[in-house]
């Protein structure tokens, strides 16, 4: 949607966390860096008090609460769990992140997210951080029309959360050489 909105001149920068491909030629991008991910659990469910880091495979046919099918963090957990051969039990899906958290906090589902959109729940002692054996990531991008100039607050806003991202604000690690040039 952020691409399309960008591509309609409906706004003119956008942050876009995940994998996609990008056929649009008039769309400008710039990599902020790879922001983790990560599991989440209530203290409902069993792995709450567990202590050792969680394999992959043992996800197998865990209860999730999953962002809504033709979402870009469907899509990304989709091919995720597909590649580990991991087939969960889907207990909901939601478009709303704030309704998944609720849901894995009052229940014994899990859910994946980046660590500053569950920052609060883990402050509250709500949600918890469930440690994995193999560290999950996805790439974070800010992206605008290259096809006209853009203004100076946009010009300004790329240039803030570049920065941002290089001093891992966003929890991203940036790529190097790309934390000062807009």
């Amino acid at each position: 949607d952020i691409l399309h909105l960008i591509q309609q001149r409906r706004i003119e920068v956008g942050l876009i966390e995940g994998e996609f491909d990008l056929s649009m030629p008039e769309i400008e991008l710039r990599t902020l860096g790879e922001v983790p991910q990560h599991l989440i659990a209530g203290l409902k469910h069993r792995f709450w008090s567990r202590s050792e880091p969680v394999a992959l495979h043992e996800l197998n046919g865990e209860a999730f609460v999953m962002r809504q099918p033709g979402s870009q963090t469907r899509a990304w957990t989709d091919v995720l769990f597909a590649q580990h051969h991991i087939q969960p039990r889907i207990v909901a899906e939601f478009d709303n992140p704030a309704a998944i958290k609720r849901l894995v906090e009052q229940s014994a589902a899990l859910a994946i997210f980046p660590q500053y959109v569950i920052d609060s729940e883990l402050k509250e002692g709500h949600l918890r951080i469930v440690p994995l054996q193999q560290p999950l990531s996805r790439t974070l991008r800010v992206v605008w029309h290259n096809l006209e100039p853009i203004s100076l607050q946009a010009e300004a806003f790329i240039q803030h959360v570049t920065i941002q991202a290089a001093k891992g604000l966003f929890g991203a690690s940036a790529p190097a050489g790309e934390a000062g040039k807009p």
